[in-house]
C-alpha cells in the first residue's frame, strides 16, 4: 500500500506539472486560491483512485484481469458520478444512487469550486464537506480492501498448509 501511495503521489504531481506546463497561461486571471482548491480536490480524488485501486489488487491477481476490472469499475462510477455525463442531465433515481459514490463528490466539488464568488468559510464549507465525504469514501474503499486482502491471505496460508491423501 505504501509503494501504491508514493507511485499515486508521484503520478498526481507529475500529471499536475505537465498540465501546468501545456495551460499555464489559460490560468492568467484565475485566482490562485480557486487554483490550489482545484488542485486540492484532484489530490483528494487521487487518494480515492488509490483505494480503488487497492481494493480491485487485493482480490484481483492477473495484470489482465486487474485491467478489465479497473475499466469496469472506473467507467461505471464516472458515468454514474457525473464525470461523462452532466449532473443536471441525470435523472432523479440515479442521482440517488450517485450520492454513494465518491465521483459525485469530486464532481459537486468542482461545481462549487468554479461557483465560487468569495473565499469566506461559509462559502468554502460545502467544498470542504464534499472533498471530507472524498476521504471518508477513500478510507472505507482502503479498509475493505484490507479486510479482503486479510482474508484471503489467511485462507490462502489455510489451504496451503493442509495436506491431500495422495500427499500424505
Amino acid at each position: 500500500m505504501l509503494c501504491s501511495a508514493i507511485l499515486s503521489v508521484l503520478a498526481w504531481l507529475l500529471l499536475t506539472a505537465v498540465g501546468f506546463m501545456l495551460y499555464g497561461r489559460n490560468l492568467d486571471g484565475v485566482d490562485n486560491r480557486t487554483v490550489a482548491l482545484v488542485l486540492l480536490n484532484s489530490f483528494t480524488f487521487t487518494i480515492v483512485a488509490m483505494s480503488v485501486a487497492a481494493l480491485c489488487g487485493s482480490f484481483v491477481k492477473s495484470v489482465n484481469s486487474q485491467n478489465a476490472v479497473a475499466n469496469i469499475i472506473t467507467l461505471a462510477l464516472c458515468f454514474l458520478g457525473g464525470v461523462f455525463v452532466p449532473l443536471s442531465i441525470i435523472g432523479d433515481g440515479i442521482l440517488v444512487v450517485s450520492r454513494f459514490l465518491p465521483t459525485y463528490w469530486n464532481v459537486i466539488a468542482l461545481e462549487r469550486i468554479s461557483a465560487l464568488t468569495s473565499f469566506e468559510a461559509g462559502a468554502l464549507q460545502p467544498i470542504w464537506q464534499a472533498m471530507f465525504l472524498q476521504l471518508a469514501f477513500a478510507g472505507a474503499i482502503f479498509c475493505v480492501a484490507l479486510v479482503i486482502g486479510k482474508h484471503l491471505g489467511q485462507s490462502e496460508r489455510y489451504h496451503a498448509s493442509m495436506k491431500t491423501e495422495i500427499e500424505a
